[in-house]
């Protein structure tokens, strides 16, 4: 569908002026267009500006909204999250503040493996539902493209199972999702004596069946 949005009170581009990043003191710059507006033509943006210069050959297929006295600008995109989960570790803030370490928590039951024992229980149901509540938050928030790391199955049928949650999420929810595999979170502790074998299980049979199933489009490391 194309989209034509008018009379935009500031319109936020984020220009960095014929650069493909920005970094440093260059990410306080945003370009504003004050009395703006945009037109899309599948999916991308056509042309925008202020509305002085709006073009008048408009097509009659579009969507046009009036954003008399709105702000509009590009949504945020958060690149590293875990919010595919099930249970939870509010007892390990206390932990923290009585001054445990990260290492300390771990190794009384807490940490990654914790939620993995519950992940490992949860049904794709419960998962994708506990999912999609922090979705539409970060949705209301602005943030319109969410990359989900799998990382609490640690072993082939859980760490599948997060993965195909992922993927139906990316099918069914409005957010852009981009999945990451992240079988290499921690080690299991059915493989905490045989550290080499959990490797060679993500090597062997975790990352060829991700590749064939075409289920996620990076792969992490912890």
């Amino acid at each position: 569908m194309n989209i034509h949005l008018t009379n935009i009170r500031q319109l936020v581009t984020v220009s960095s002026f014929g650069k493909k990043v920005k970094c440093g003191s260059e990410m306080r710059e945003l370009h504003i267009i004050e009395n703006a507006g945009v037109i899309t033509a599948n999916d991308t943006i056509a042309w925008l500006g202020e509305m002085r210069n709006f073009p008048t050959n408009i097509d009659d297929d579009v969507l046009a909204i009036d954003c008399t006295n709105k702000v509009v600008m590009p949504g945020f995109i958060d690149a590293h999250t875990h919010i595919l989960f099930a249970g939870s570790r509010e007892e390990e803030f206390a932990m923290r503040a009585e001054g445990l370490s990260y290492q300390d928590i771990a190794a009384r039951g807490g940490g990654i493996v914790s939620t993995m024992s519950h992940v490992r229980t949860a049904t794709k149901k419960e998962l994708k539902k506990n999912a999609r509540k922090y979705l539409l938050q970060m949705l209301r928030q602005g943030t319109t493209s969410v990359e989900i790391k799998s990382g609490y199955g640690l072993d082939f049928h859980n760490e599948i199972k997060m993965l195909e949650c992922i993927r139906e999420l990316q099918q069914e929810e409005l957010p852009t999702i981009v999945s990451t595999f992240l079988g290499a979170h921690a080690y299991p502790p059915e493989f905490r004596e045989r550290k080499n074998e959990y490797v060679q299980l993500i090597l062997d049979e975790m990352l060829p069946y991700i590749g064939e199933k075409h289920l996620a489009e990076f792969c992490d490391v912890f």
